[in-house]
């Protein structure tokens, strides 16, 4: 009891000496008057009883006056450091810091249907969203997580929510659309601005929907601007009928992705790609026709087959045109050209290996060759040679499966072609022809003849 009692005495001295410090200039004061009205007092001791009466009480009432003041002073003073220094000392302990936070919000709109607003609740505020306008709100809010919710201001059983963690002052975007049950959010960014960022970082500014159409040169140029060392051209020749700008970014990768938002953090080295659009024709892997086919016709066929190769085509055929008659036009002349079955334009830009297909005049008479054999009628006689042996049906397919068709040193022509064969139940099974015809065009011979089992 004796410990409690010294305690409690010790803080009664320590609450009075504080409030002496607090009211150090009153204290002073009163002591002064305190001295004075000792020395006062001495003085009229020595006067006549009829004026000392009249004095003291003129005294008593100036004393009393004086300890009103001083008390009430006293007990202001210590009101005012319980409630504002009590205060004071809990936030310092606390070390409460606020954040400024900036939502940007992107609001679809729908032309008819389901135009609701929306209400964004973010720590126990509602806010009002518009339907179809976009708004920005600022709040100051501590560190820490909060969940964001948005609500269909008709009807409270149709909303989404979604948590973010503040950790500094930031900027995020969000997108919004409404739909007949649900509210889709899409997040666009977030963005911590106090971000530490090493020498060899970057922060990125914007998603890659910042690049899309633009001309690829400035979207390059302002990627080297940010610090990107490692930037890779992909020009995609894809521009047929020029709806799309020559040089306009289809995308830009950073690291093998395009999925990154504003506000992440990426090495200055890393691996960015820019696509962009030009031209088909402008495509150096193609190639272009020396001639178009009507700029063709006429002149000799060696020479336009000649012109193709050296322009790059690979895949160069020649077939003979029987004319009825030659009178009209010159022999081994080109009657048609034609690639990959269409016809040839010298503004087109071409696959290497597509096929070019130069057909040119020979001399006949009755429509048939006066030379010893031709492909196509050495192509008739082996068919017929094939549908002799398999008489439920034998097909060659000239035109998409030819293999090979190749002249020989003795005039005969080597045929390997692609055929289709039924059986006696009807069945049919793909397979592979090859054999040898000789002979004229006026008495084709097969001479050997082979089957793929």
């Amino acid at each position: 009891m004796e410990e409690k009692k010294e305690e409690s005495d010790k803080k009664v001295e320590k609450k009075g000496n504080d409030n002496k410090n607090e009211n150090g200039k009153i204290n002073k004061n009163v002591n002064t008057l305190e001295n004075k009205f000792d020395l006062f007092i001495k003085k009229i001791q020595k006067m006549d009883e009829k004026i000392i009466i009249p004095i003291l009480g003129i005294i008593g009432i100036i004393v009393l006056v004086v300890v009103v003041v001083t008390n009430r002073n006293q007990n202001n003073t210590q009101n005012y450091n319980d409630i504002y220094g009590n205060y004071y000392n809990l936030a310092k302990e606390n070390n409460i810091t606020k954040y400024n936070v900036k939502f940007h919000i992107n609001f679809n709109e729908n032309i008819i249907f389901n135009r609701y607003d929306v209400i964004l609740s973010i720590n126990n505020e509602d806010i009002r969203l518009t339907h179809g306008e976009n708004k920005d709100i600022e709040k100051e809010l501590e560190e820490g997580e909060y969940t964001l919710t948005f609500t269909n201001a008709d009807d409270t059983s149709i909303k989404t929510e979604t948590t973010v963690e503040i950790k500094g002052n930031t900027e995020i975007g969000y997108e919004i659309s409404c739909q007949a049950d649900k509210i889709t959010l899409t997040n666009l960014y977030i963005d911590n601005l106090d971000a530490e960022v090493a020498t060899n970082e970057i922060k990125l500014e914007s998603d890659k929907t910042e690049f899309i159409d633009k001309n690829y040169q400035e979207v390059i140029q302002s990627l080297k601007d940010l610090g990107f060392t490692n930037i890779t051209e992909q020009p995609l020749y894809d521009i047929v009928m020029g709806f799309t700008d020559e040089g306009a970014v289809e995308n830009v990768m950073i690291n093998d992705s395009d999925t990154y938002k504003r506000g992440d953090i990426v090495k200055k080295d890393s691996k960015v790609v820019v696509s962009y659009h030009l031209y088909e024709n402008d495509d150096p892997t193609k190639v272009k026709a020396p001639y178009s086919s009507t700029d063709a016709k006429n002149k000799n066929y060696t020479e336009v087959e000649k012109a193709f190769r050296d322009a790059g085509f690979t895949n160069v055929k020649i077939e003979k045109n029987f004319e009825i008659s030659s009178d009209e036009y010159e022999s081994n002349t080109v009657s048609d050209i034609t690639i990959n079955g269409g016809s040839v334009y010298t503004d087109e830009a071409y696959e290497p290996d597509a096929e070019v297909i130069i057909t040119y005049r020979v001399e006949t008479v009755s429509g048939r060759s006066n030379e010893e054999l031709t492909e196509s009628y050495a192509q008739i006689a082996f068919e017929n040679y094939g549908e002799s042996i398999y008489r439920y049906g034998f097909k060659c397919h000239w035109f998409v499966g030819l293999i090979n068709e190749e002249r020989r040193p003795d005039g005969s022509i080597f045929i390997k072609v692609e055929v289709t064969i039924k059986n006696m139940y009807g069945q049919e099974y793909e397979t592979i022809a090859e054999g040898i015809v000789s002979g004229t065009d006026d008495s084709p011979k097969v001479t050997q003849f082979y089957v793929s089992p």
